[in-house]
């Protein structure tokens, strides 16, 4: 046995919220380039950034793999801090010491949450429509150009009066959904 988990299993939970999706720019093609360390110091500055400033805005830092890093947002007000995260993160990252440029993807909807453990893994993992969407929006920033996607899911839950920080960008197939996506931009400049 590699692993004895002491705590006991935590039930499924079921809840709205907002998945927001982040990935450093041409990363890959910088871990090419570069060596290990200055790699794992620009990765460290990101992360001491970032990860505090989700909890800031009432998120919850979940998965983060390489250079991606995805943040839940539970709660009434979900998809309004979620939006306040991205909109943050755009106007801090010139003051980091970071070469890259990031893209968001947002999106929100019903959020499974799991907490799975045996006795060798013990993996908190989300399940959910607005997870890959958030992801896939995320993926789809790099071919219309923009750095902040959300989908029409967070568009509606935010109750926008001044909509002139959004603008509309079209019907989007999204990899895993048969129905198209509305996908909206969020001007950050």
């Amino acid at each position: 046995m590699l692993y004895k988990n002491p705590y006991k299993d935590i039930p499924t939970t079921i809840r709205k919220g907002s998945y927001v999706f982040c990935d450093l720019s041409h990363y890959s093609n910088f871990v090419h380039e570069h060596n290990l360390k200055l790699i794992l110091n620009y990765l460290t500055t990101y992360y001491n950034w970032i990860i505090p400033l989700a909890y800031k805005y009432h998120g919850r830092v979940i998965d983060v793999l390489g250079d991606g890093l995805g943040s839940l947002f539970w709660g009434q007000n979900h998809a309004q801090h979620a939006i306040k995260f991205g909109l943050q993160i755009f106007h801090d990252l010139p003051k980091q010491n970071i070469p890259f440029d990031l893209k968001i993807g947002i999106s929100s909807g019903k959020i499974v949450s799991k907490n799975i453990i045996n006795n060798n893994i013990n993996v908190f993992t989300l399940v959910g429509d607005g997870i890959i969407e958030a992801c896939r929006s995320e993926n789809l920033s790099h071919s219309i150009k923009s750095n902040f996607l959300i989908t029409s899911h967070t568009y509606k839950r935010l109750g926008i009066k001044d909509k002139s920080l959004f603008t509309y960008k079209g019907k989007f197939h999204l990899k895993g959904f048969e129905e198209k996506t509305d996908i909206y931009i969020l001007k950050i400049n």
